[in-house]
């Protein structure tokens, strides 16, 4: 996975990581709870859209580390992955 030095501080690099088939969003806290955006999901998913990847985010609460895509694509990439085998 490749990291994406200051991604929301330039128009042409969008997306914190990104990996072959995914664009994602990093966000991290300390506390005990975090909110998640619906502009964020919103935002990462037409980045994603314009290079033809996978949006998604990983969000790290407290040392918890969740990966979050759309059930979507979730579903296809498993097919995909299935089908490979």
């Amino acid at each position: 996975m490749e990291l994406t030095k200051a991604s929301g501080s330039q128009k042409r690099h969008k997306g914190d990581l990104k990996s072959q088939d995914f664009l994602i969003e990093q966000k991290d806290t300390n506390a005990k709870s975090m909110s998640i955006k619906k502009d964020w999901l919103e935002k990462i998913s037409e980045e994603a859209r314009q290079k033809n990847k996978i949006p998604a985010m990983a969000i790290t609460i407290d040392g918890l580390s969740v990966f979050i895509i759309s059930k979507y694509d979730f579903l296809n990439y498993k097919r995909m992955i299935e089908d490979e085998r």
